[in-house]
């Protein structure tokens, strides 16, 4: 069973949460909002946390050689691990379809969309908010402020593995 979630722009959420634990990873940078995370030999990541519990993930996984975009929060009971969501995303002016998997980790369920579209990536750092909305209505906001910079912190993190 496929269910429909509409991501658009909408208001700024500025404050930070506590994230899900990534223990065995290696910090890399920091950037306001942003923590860029490295796990040594498999894939380099920005990941936010916001005032609301939603958690936001922007990677790339050098395994399956594809881009990630992953949203959690714990009041998303309705997502089934596994399941597929097509999803409408909308970026500024410009929308984007894609499947995305219902994921669990660190018992936080949400959402991840796997791309190998670089154009929808490397885009994100030039946009200001992503939000979506679930099925009851509920509106997940993201800030996109100061993506770029660490987005560019990620490439660099990828180079060095490479």
């Amino acid at each position: 069973m496929k269910r429909l979630f509409t991501i658009a722009v909408a208001a700024t959420i500025a404050a930070l949460a506590s994230a899900p634990a990534h223990a065995d990873y290696v910090l890399w940078e920091e950037f306001n909002v942003w923590t860029v995370v490295k796990e040594p030999g498999y894939a380099c990541w920005i990941e936010g946390e916001f005032e609301d519990g939603s958690y936001l993930e922007i990677g790339y996984d050098l395994e399956v050689d594809e881009g990630y975009l992953t949203v959690l929060n714990e009041e998303l009971t309705e997502i089934v691990e596994d399941e597929e969501y097509e999803l409408e995303i909308m970026l500024d002016s410009e929308l984007w379809e894609a499947t995305a998997v219902g994921v669990v980790y660190d018992g936080y369920p949400g959402v991840e969309v796997s791309t190998d579209n670089w154009e929808f990536l490397v885009g994100l750092a030039d946009k200001n908010v992503l939000s979506f909305l679930d099925d009851d209505g509920h509106p997940y906001s993201f800030s996109l402020a100061g993506t770029a910079v660490a987005l560019e912190s990620t490439w660099e993190c990828i180079e060095s593995m490479l």
